[in-house]
């Protein structure tokens, strides 16, 4: 399952950079003069396209099986090996209005459904009819098999940052804009996890600032891992810094925090790949690897909102996170306060992160252009969730 998500990952990443989603923009409709500031946004809106959901699945006999966010089976969210009885539960990260998961047997080509339950998981149960000769098949080798997980997915999320913290910015969100991928896999026949590796390709940065990707996992202490490994991909200016956050001592007990320093860089130029009219230029790619020791970290300690994706100086002293985090560094801020980084008022926030690999806005244009069902979304209609889907590319930056 590594070898083959680890070529899934390459050809995601270049699908993004060659044709991102589809353009259903409606000609029709005019240039809107709204600005984002200026949105009505609900003080509980939450900015999150995505929610963390448990999910179960039983069988009458081991097997082995993938579970998948659509019904053609396109964006996986596990492969697992289900063991009759474990009553082993899965922290997925899903759409955030679904209603089902669709579940494939291997060797097999039926998709079944997987429900929502009423308090908000996933479940369903496999009989013997439908499984026994998968279950067959997968015979001798069957306790071989883990599980892994994929946030968002695996087909990548994208995350886009605005670098004027606290002030209001542009609002094109082009000032760092990168797809990842998170890939958990567990020991064999435990919940433990064996290892997590993280994948970044990065496709704009139109930020003033110098700003570090950075990448903090709220689950495990730092002195759970037991190594890692980075591959950085041809960057030689690479160097991957793992610490402890800023919230205890040098004792090596606070949360994983990876700086990925050099990850910055604009390729010489003054801004990468957000002006119009500018050549396209391939940003850089890498990906790491955690190791940690058995028995240490359980996957009923992690869901996605544990990884908190943000933005740094070189000096720590200034971050910018997703809305629902603290800062990781600044000592003496409020690191529990889930609303730091969300502007009284207007309740508008310095970064987003949708589980699909999206195109960006050129710079200084209105992203409620690129974007039109953006603004029904941040205004609280949720049949807007998958704002990400209908792009004006007369916007959008060509990555090609």
């Amino acid at each position: 399952m590594k070898l083959k998500t680890a070529i899934v990952a390459v050809i995601a990443v270049a699908a993004g950079l060659t044709s991102c989603e589809k353009n259903l923009y409606d000609p029709s409709q005019d240039k809107t003069e709204v600005k984002i500031e200026n949105l009505k946004i609900g003080d509980d809106f939450d900015w999150l396209t995505t929610r963390n959901a448990a999910c179960k699945v039983d069988a009458d006999q081991p097997v082995n099986v993938s579970i998948y966010q659509d019904e053609a089976c396109k964006v996986i969210l596990t492969h697992t090996s289900i063991i009759p009885g474990n009553n082993l539960q899965l922290p997925l990260s899903v759409i955030k209005n679904s209603q089902k998961l669709y579940l494939k047997v291997d060797g097999e080509s039926q998709v079944y459904p997987v429900t929502l339950n009423e308090d908000g998981s996933f479940g369903c149960s496999l009989s013997t009819s439908r499984t026994t000769r998968a279950a067959t098949r997968a015979g001798e080798d069957f306790e071989d098999h883990g599980t892994t997980i994929f946030y968002p997915n695996g087909s990548w999320g994208t995350v886009m940052f605005e670098d004027n913290y606290p002030q209001i910015g542009d609002y094109d969100f082009n000032d760092f804009v990168a797809s990842y991928m998170v890939e958990i896999q567990t020991y064999p026949g435990t919940t433990f996890i064996k290892s997590i590796q993280f994948y970044m390709a990065i496709h704009a940065i139109g930020a003033s600032y110098s700003y570090i990707p950075h990448l903090r996992i709220q689950s495990f202490e730092n002195s759970t891992v037991k190594s890692m490994e980075v591959n950085k991909k041809g960057m030689s200016n690479l160097n991957v810094d793992r610490f402890a956050d800023g919230k205890v001592n040098d004792d090596n007990t606070g949360k994983i925090v990876l700086a990925f320093n050099g990850a910055e860089n604009k390729k010489g130029q003054e801004f990468l790949n957000t002006e119009k009219g500018s050549q396209y230029i391939p940003g850089d790619k890498f990906d790491i690897t955690l190791t940690f020791e058995e028995g240490k970290a359980d996957i009923a300690f992690i869901y996605a909102d544990k990884f908190d994706i943000f933005l740094a100086d070189k000096n720590r002293t200034k971050e910018i996170h997703m809305l629902g985090y603290g800062p990781a560094f600044a000592s003496g801020k409020d690191y529990g306060n889930t609303n730091y980084y969300k502007q009284a008022g207007t309740n508008l926030v310095w970064g987003i992160n949708v589980p699909s690999i999206i195109g960006h806005a050129y710079e200084k244009s209105n992203f409620l252009d690129a974007y039109p069902n953006f603004a029904k979304w941040v205004e609280g209609d949720m049949n807007a969730n998958e704002w990400y889907k209908n792009q004006n590319s007369e916007y959008i930056f060509q990555m090609k």
